[in-house]
């Protein structure tokens, strides 16, 4: 069951699709390609400029709105202004690679295509999506197993991220049933190969979903308390299965290759003395920094070894200040929240999804300044400015 989608629609949505859906590519493309002794380093060069373009000719062929070249303007615009007052030796972080593929590829297609999507269902629903997501999910579980992948547990985890995000929606919400098979596999691949912070935000996005969908609508004592009932059963089971598959694979040789197994194994699941001391790092320099504006990438000219902070809000603070790093924190989450409310249950469930598979990690991973993810997540919540939540027919 789906909404019927205009053509223009379809386009954008394969789009979003595709660049979610090339870095996990890219990882299983750079494991076979390692495996057959074959070096193909532009793999992920490849694939950024094919969407690039598939992008750019749906952008050419529909109509353009005024206001986008404005906001494609105004983003530039600021990116100039940051380089500009940025200290020194962090301007060179404005020109590397990383970057470049911000300017040229997230940029303009979140601009000009992700965020003139008016409805998100069929990425959910269409098995074309559903397949594509199935087959990348078991292909990159295969390549870890036999081929020896060596992609980077975070890297590996954050990129499949969103895609189990689709699945986990279809299962749950869309009550598809061969998606609800995957459930399992998704969580063992999270936690064999994954990192902690993508294991959570799948946890969560589960969780969330499932207590939207049976606690927080309208319902009488009764069916309450059977949901309750329910809930308690299905809890219980998943806590007991997930001890079950976790004291079997610490008894396999995986318990030394995993990263959370292996810090199930020593204890240590919930520690991450790295982290505390970037942290406590961090917050001593915003203590410091009064009303000052140190400008993008301040983090890394004064952590060890050039890291960054892993917390959005402190490298907001840390780039823009308490003043505008301020105003920009609340802008951000206000208009998560402000979309959310405005939306019917359907929406609200899929801009979860978003949420917890595209926004939840940078309270404890990565940089939104340096990652094209976030630029692709606000354009998303940009989108349902535009969303329908008209009838659900049969196509």
């Amino acid at each position: 069951m789906v909404i019927r989608l205009n053509k223009p629609n379809d386009s954008r949505l394969n789009c979003a699709f595709l660049m979610l859906f090339a870095v996990p590519l890219q990882n299983v493309l750079n494991a076979v390609s390692a495996f057959l002794h074959i070096n193909i380093d532009e793999n992920g060069l490849i694939l950024t400029f094919m969407i690039w373009l598939y992008g750019i000719i749906i952008t050419i062929l529909n109509p353009i709105k005024k206001k986008n070249f404005l906001w494609l303007g105004l983003i530039y615009l600021t990116y100039i202004l940051l380089y500009l007052f940025s200290y020194p030796l962090a301007k060179h972080y404005f020109l590397s690679f990383g970057m470049w593929i911000i300017y040229i590829y997230y940029i303009p297609l979140s601009v000009f295509l992700i965020a003139r999507i008016d409805a998100w269902d069929n990425l959910f629903t269409e098995k074309k999506y559903l397949l594509l997501s199935d087959g990348i999910i078991l292909i990159s579980l295969f390549t870890k197993i036999f081929l020896n992948d060596q992609t980077e547990y975070m890297d590996y985890s954050y990129a499949l991220l969103p895609i189990w995000g689709i699945v986990v929606v279809a299962a749950i919400y869309f009550n598809n049933n061969f998606q609800k098979i995957m459930l399992p596999i998704i969580f063992i691949q999270a936690l064999v190969y994954g990192c902690r912070g993508a294991l959570v935000s799948i946890v969560l996005v589960i969780i969330i979903i499932y207590l939207k969908l049976n606690f927080f609508g309208n319902c009488n004592r009764k069916t309450f308390l059977l949901k309750i009932f329910k809930a308690c059963i299905v809890i219980g089971v998943v806590i007991l299965g997930s001890k079950i598959a976790i004291d079997y694979f610490l008894q396999l040789d995986l318990a030394e290759t995993s990263y959370i197994l292996r810090r199930i194994n020593m204890g240590l699941i919930s520690e991450s003395d790295a982290r505390d001391v970037i942290t406590q790092m961090c917050l001593d320099e915003i203590k410091r920094m009064g009303l000052n504006i140190n400008g993008l990438f301040f983090d890394r000219l004064f952590l060890p070894s050039g890291m960054y902070s892993h917390n959005f809000i402190l490298e907001i603070l840390l780039s823009l200040g308490w003043i505008i790093g301020g105003l920009f924190i609340v802008w951000i989450i206000w208009n998560i929240i402000i979309q959310y409310i405005r939306q019917c249950e359907k929406n609200k469930v899929i801009l979860i999804c978003f949420t917890g598979t595209l926004f939840i990690r940078y309270f404890i991973s990565g940089s939104i300044f340096s990652e094209g993810k976030f630029i692709l997540f606000m354009a998303i919540v940009f989108s349902f400015k535009n969303v329908k939540s008209g009838l659900v027919v049969k196509p």
